[in-house]
């Protein structure tokens, strides 16, 4: 089982750009990299699914949500969120939820799913695309080859 860490803000941005997500040309408060490359982190997830389970691997994202965590209180949040900062759940809340999209019978050998708010969500419809996820995990491990 492979669990990794994603965010729900990642269903906001609708496409992925390769170039800018390797080298970011501006940076936009947190809908800038650290969504994106959580939205890869999806993708990479679902395109991995299939050749992962032919070794009974099951793999998936996980969402905990905003947490009173570093990155919620830093520089990089929008100030309208730095507001609402300790309304903000605890750090265990947010483990909890992680440790629940690895263990909960809900969701079975499920595999390349992302869950979010105890559902799986749906990825953006062009990162549905097999042709693209296909395209997207070759050049991360191009990207990601010795030289």
């Amino acid at each position: 089982m492979i669990v990794s860490t994603s965010a729900g803000l990642a269903q906001k941005a609708k496409e992925l750009d390769w170039d800018e997500l390797v080298k970011p040309t501006t940076f936009v408060k947190l809908y800038g990299p650290y969504v994106k490359s959580k939205q890869a982190l999806n993708v990479i997830t679902a395109a991995l699914a299939p050749e992962l389970a032919e070794d009974n691997i099951v793999i998936r994202t996980a969402d905990p949500g905003p947490n009173q965590t570093r990155l919620t209180k830093g520089a990089g949040t929008p100030h309208w969120m730095r507001l609402f900062y300790s309304l903000l759940p605890t750090p265990d809340q947010g483990a909890k939820k992680i440790f629940d999209a690895t263990f909960s019978t809900k969701w079975d050998n499920k595999t390349g799913i992302f869950i979010s708010d105890q559902k799986i969500q749906s990825l953006p419809p062009l990162l549905l695309n097999e042709r693209f996820q296909k395209d997207f995990l070759r050049k991360c491990r191009e990207w990601i080859k010795p030289t």
